[in-house]
């Protein structure tokens, strides 16, 4: 079982007193996850080869 999910289910299962809701959360919530990361890091690459960084 993955470690994210010992945490998810509890949590979301005091938040909304259904399993079925706090089932559904854990697995949704990596998927959500990983389809923004992949977003953000297309953006920030973008943004690295366009120069709009600039060094401190």
């Amino acid at each position: 079982m993955n470690p994210g999910a010992c945490r998810s289910v509890p949590v979301s299962y005091s938040l909304t007193g259904s399993w079925t809701i706090a089932g559904a959360i854990t697995f949704v919530e990596p998927v959500v996850n990983t389809v923004a990361h992949y977003f953000f890091d297309r953006w920030w690459n973008r943004r690295e080869d366009s120069g709009e960084i600039v060094a401190a």
